[in-house]
């Protein structure tokens, strides 16, 4: 994907959403997503909700999205993406939501229209999987979790 030959397509679901947009002063990879609605939202402490961004999008195919959370809310709050990163699937047609989880012990406001995660746009490969007896030896091996130091 470079320059403007790749087009996604996006609807407003509602007139108060943002577009996704890149920001190259700010970042050059991700896009800013931004929560819609018209009031400011709060979660508690511990809760774990869903944000609206009130657009949909119709990515290409071999396209996925993948959600993150913006710096500005990691860095200034408690709020964190449980499933992150989130992936939109080309084929989905439905409102982009942001997974948003307080983990503080105090309620935290996100403010309307702020930016509420990244979405980074990366090319997927679908691979066939062949059932065989023995697999080719390789440096590490059989070596899980800590067999490569640090």
């Amino acid at each position: 994907m470079t320059g403007a030959t790749n087009e996604i397509k996006i609807k407003r679901l509602r007139g108060e959403a943002g577009s996704p947009e890149f920001q190259p002063e700010k970042a050059l990879i991700g896009l800013f997503l931004t929560g819609e609605g018209r009031n400011d939202f709060t979660l508690a402490p511990g809760e774990r909700f869903p944000l609206p961004t009130g657009i949909a999008l119709e990515l290409p195919e071999g396209i996925e999205g993948q959600i993150t959370i913006s710096g500005p809310l990691a860095e200034l709050s408690s709020i964190m993406l449980p499933n992150s990163p989130g992936t939109i699937d080309p084929d989905y047609r439905g409102e982009v939501f942001v997974i948003a989880q307080n983990t503080s012990g105090v309620p935290v406001t996100l403010r309307y229209g702020s930016h509420i995660a990244d979405m980074r746009l990366r090319r997927f490969v679908q691979a066939t999987f062949v059932q065989v007896d023995s697999l080719d030896e390789s440096k590490r091996g059989n070596g899980g979790l800590g067999s490569t130091g640090v």
